[in-house]
Order: C-alpha cells, then structure tokens, then sequence
C-alpha cells in the first residue's frame, strides 16, 4: 500500500470513528433522557453559562445561529428550557435551562460533541487550522458544500424530508 493510500485509509477510519462514536452517543442520550446527543449538549452549554443569547450559544457550539435556533426552539417545545428577557437590556433574549432540563443533565452523561470541542479545543493552532483547511477542501472536493451544517443527529423525525412538499 502507498503512502496515498495508507493516508486515505486513515482519514476514512478517523471519520468512521467519529461518526460510529457520535451515533453509539447519540444512542446512549435517547435511552437515558430522550433527547438526542446534540441536545443533550446544547443543554450543557446553556447550563455552564446560563443566560447565553442565541448568538453566544451559537459560537460556543461552534454552530450556525439558524441551526441553533432550530434546536433551541425544540428544547423550549419539550420544556427543558426558556428564553426571558435580559434585566439589563429588554431586547437581548437569554436562554436558561428549567427545572426539567435541569433534571435532564443530573445523568451526567458526557457526549462525544463534548469530547470532539475539548480534544478541538486542546490540539496545537497550526493543526487546528490545517484540519479546517483540509476538511474544507474535502466536503468541497465530495460537493457537500451546499449541505446545511446541522447538529450531530439532530434530525426532527416529523421534519418533511427534503425534496418534499411542507404537509
């Protein structure tokens, strides 16, 4: 095997644990609480800095705000959290967990989502910057660009499937 090869290969295994590890979480989240792993993660962000606008929620899960909004409106739909007006400024909308949500997180489950950010977190700058790089270069190369970057296994299951009209 060359060295292309051997490097394909291990880009393929890294992805496929990855993915494998996000799903077995994932799995393990929706027997535990019912919520998806994604969410799950999203409660414990909101828990470790209570108060986030959907912006700040957005950033610290390196998410886009449409998509966080999306996941925020599902978590306040079940009751796990809420959005109130800031004391200091009426027009920020802060997030906070309710009692449910924070019954939720007394598993104490950590997920793979919390695991990928702090590994992220810890790697070097320069091999955070080549991994960007080198990720971007693929999903363009795969043409997956015009792909929406959702959350880990986040789907809505009552979402209409793409290509389909709203019911």
């Amino acid at each position: 095997m060359d060295d292309n090869s051997r490097h394909a290969q291990l880009i393929m295994d890294s992805l496929r644990r990855i993915v494998q590890e996000l799903r077995r979480s994932t799995s393990r989240c929706e027997q535990l609480t019912g919520l998806t792993g994604a969410q799950v993660f999203v409660l414990k962000q909101i828990q470790s800095k209570n108060g986030l606008s959907l912006n700040e929620l957005a950033a610290l899960t390196f998410t886009h705000q449409s998509t966080m909004s999306e996941v925020v409106c599902r978590l306040e739909n079940k009751g796990l959290v809420l959005r109130n007006k800031s004391p200091d400024d009426a027009r920020r909308l802060e997030i906070h967990l309710s009692a449910e949500g924070e019954a939720v997180l007394a598993s104490g489950h950590l997920t793979a989502q919390e695991n990928l950010t702090r590994a992220i977190a810890s790697l070097p700058p320069e091999t955070v910057i080549d991994l960007a790089q080198g990720l971007d270069q693929l999903i363009h190369m795969a043409d997956l660009s015009d792909q929406p970057a959702v959350m880990f296994f986040d789907d809505d299951r009552n979402a209409t499937p793409p290509g389909e009209p709203p019911k």
